[in-house]
């Protein structure tokens, strides 16, 4: 950890062999137009090899890697990157990002110019160069029941929307209830105020609950639509049937924790009612002719759901509103590459 660090920053991989290479070089030639930046990659111990790919592909080059043998989840990484870097602002990153050459010295000059602001997202664009999701509003009850009741389609409402990409023509930063946490760049003051990630959320929700904690503080949290990355997505996860399926199981058990910490376990315990009884009224309408492709494609929705009814009902979901980290390991003491 260099004392003169201006910047921590870190990478977060999990199977991220095949995307790595392409978000490391982004990182260096962005790390040139701003100097004093502590590189650390998280490898949460990927079964395709991505750690000692890297101590081989990488050797000598500007970054410390962390291989650890357990997978914390992603906001574990972040806890980690946050106990290995110095600097006064902390960069996260999805590694099926690629930064523009500009990036870091724009989320820098951002911070330094906004003392108010303790958390700034960028513009996120897909592969065809169009934004994709950037921000979203704070969750509540209603409006996770309202994301997935089918209204989406015929009520948009952006205050509603727990998703959105950037509007055409948008050239100005503004707040947010979150940023897509594929890339963060935050005030160190602001994290030792708000504190660490809460580690409950093992993937999903976790950096929708620290801007909550955020915002609670009273810091400012934005996006600026000039910090700009390329995203590919889905780096960790399967398009198929299956793997739709755990991803939303585990979005649902992070969705109702985030519920149950804000607004209390009756509240989360009400909504997963709701959302079953919307979820099987659509189910019965969308299953004839024409609409039945449609209700095929709400199947991994609902499975997901109905995998985390012990989970809200039972007495592991809980409102404590204290993040729950882990113990430091041996396994955080980073390995220069």
């Amino acid at each position: 950890m260099n004392s003169n660090t201006r910047l921590g920053l870190g990478i977060i991989t999990y199977n991220s062999r095949r995307h790595i290479d392409r978000c490391l070089e982004s990182v260096f030639r962005a790390m040139e137009a701003e100097p004093g930046v502590d590189l650390v990659v998280v490898d949460n111990a990927s079964p395709d090899g991505t750690a000692a790919y890297l101590a081989e592909r990488w050797p000598g080059a500007p970054f410390r890697l962390i291989a650890r043998p357990d997978n914390v989840g992603y906001a574990g990484g972040v806890n980690t990157i946050a106990r290995n870097v110095g600097g006064d602002y902390l960069g996260i990153l999805n590694p099926d990002l690629e930064l523009r050459p500009e990036t870091l010295q724009r989320a820098c000059a951002y911070l330094d110019a906004t003392p108010e602001v303790g958390l700034v997202g960028g513009n996120l664009l897909n592969p065809r160069g169009t934004s994709e999701l950037v921000y979203g509003a704070l969750p509540s009850p209603f409006k996770l029941w309202f994301a997935y009741s089918g209204l989406r389609r015929l009520l948009a409402n952006p205050a509603w929307d727990l998703g959105r990409g950037l509007a055409p023509g948008t050239d100005q930063p503004f707040e947010v209830g979150y940023p897509c946490g594929a890339m963060w760049f935050l005030r160190r003051s602001a994290w030792e105020e708000v504190g660490p990630f809460d580690e409950r959320f093992f993937l999903y929700f976790e950096e929708t609950d620290w801007a909550t904690r955020c915002h609670q503080t009273h810091w400012k949290v934005m996006v600026h639509p000039d910090i700009v990355a390329m995203h590919e997505g889905g780096g960790s996860s399967g398009n198929d049937e299956a793997a739709q399926i755990v991803v939303h199981e585990r979005f649902f058990r992070s969705a109702f924790q985030y519920l149950a910490k804000h607004y209390g376990v009756r509240a989360a315990r009400s909504t997963f009612r709701s959302l079953d009884a919307t979820l099987r009224i659509k189910a019965g309408v969308l299953r004839f002719g024409k609409l039945a492709r449609i209700g095929a494609s709400q199947h991994p929705i609902r499975t997901g759901l109905m995998a985390n009814r012990e989970f809200v009902m039972g007495s592991e979901l809980s409102a404590d509103g204290k993040p729950v980290v882990r113990p430091v390991s041996p396994a955080e003491l980073p390995v220069p590459t």
